[in-house]
């Protein structure tokens, strides 16, 4: 019997998957415990279009995290934050606040999520920042000036 699989099953396959199974077992365990459900002519067509809408939805996010790593490459950004006389920065320079300073004068939505810091950022003057958009890896120069408390 033919199955779509609804969640991960092991020894069977990962979700979204169809397969072919013994009629018991798909009856008695997989359709009983909702682990999956009967394959029928409109079930597989519907599933058909909603791997080709996540197909279509993939390709767009990497052309987008494309776009966006190459507005990046090569960017230098500046980020304040309030310091002391000597350049020690009172709070260090997060992910949040990169993000912001991105999208602020790049216009290039950048969600926080993607930032990564090796180290953490706490004095006045340059510092680089890792933007990781899916495959792709771009390092943002970072200016990080004074602002007054």
């Amino acid at each position: 019997m033919k199955v779509i699989l609804l969640k991960d099953v092991a020894g069977v396959g990962v979700k979204d998957s169809v397969k072919d199974v013994a009629d018991g077992y798909a009856m008695n365990f997989l359709l009983a415990r909702g682990l999956a459900e009967a394959a029928t002519p409109e079930k597989l067509a519907a599933h058909k279009r909603r791997q080709e809408a996540r197909s279509s939805a993939e390709k767009n996010q990497k052309e987008e995290e494309r776009r966006i790593a190459q507005a990046l490459r090569g960017a230098r950004v500046t980020v304040s934050a309030p310091a002391d006389e000597s350049g020690h920065l009172y709070r260090q320079v997060s992910a949040a606040d990169i993000a912001e300073a991105v999208s602020a004068q790049l216009n290039v939505p950048l969600a926080e999520r993607c930032i990564h810091i090796e180290r953490a950022i706490k004095r006045v003057g340059e510092a680089a920042a890792e933007a990781r958009l899916g495959e792709e890896r771009v390092t943002i120069t970072l200016l990080v000036e004074a602002a007054s408390r």
